[in-house]
């Protein structure tokens, strides 16, 4: 199955209950929720939303910084390094971008005339 995690478009997310129900795990801008953060807090402290389901939409993301050992670390230095840094986040961008024209208004997609 699918081991990633479904992030939104900048400014995308538009609920907190649905999102997170129809799989969004994180949403952008981070720094800044919308619909996530104090709200997501409030639809579970009032049982509109699991915290079930928030913790599984939480574990892919905290698996993945694990993984590569990206937890937050307040005391580290991000300038040891910046042109490598920046080299490698460049690379990293370059090959996991996706570029999608949207061509005669083609998106978004009609879900009654998608097949399986």
């Amino acid at each position: 199955g699918f081991r990633g995690w479904i992030v939104s478009d900048w400014f995308g997310n538009q609920s907190t209950i649905t999102s997170l129900q129809a799989g969004l795990n994180v949403e952008m801008p981070g720094v800044e929720p919308r619909h996530f953060g104090g709200y997501l807090l409030d639809a579970v402290r009032s049982g509109s939303i699991d915290e079930v389901l928030v913790d599984e939409r939480c574990r892919p993301v905290l698996r993945t910084m694990l993984r590569l050992k990206s937890t937050p670390d307040p005391g580290a230095d991000a300038s040891l390094h910046p042109e490598a840094t920046g080299e490698l986040l460049r690379r990293a961008a370059a090959s996991a971008c996706v570029l999608l024209k949207n061509q005669n208004d083609t998106l978004p997609l009609e879900p009654s005339s998608l097949r399986r």
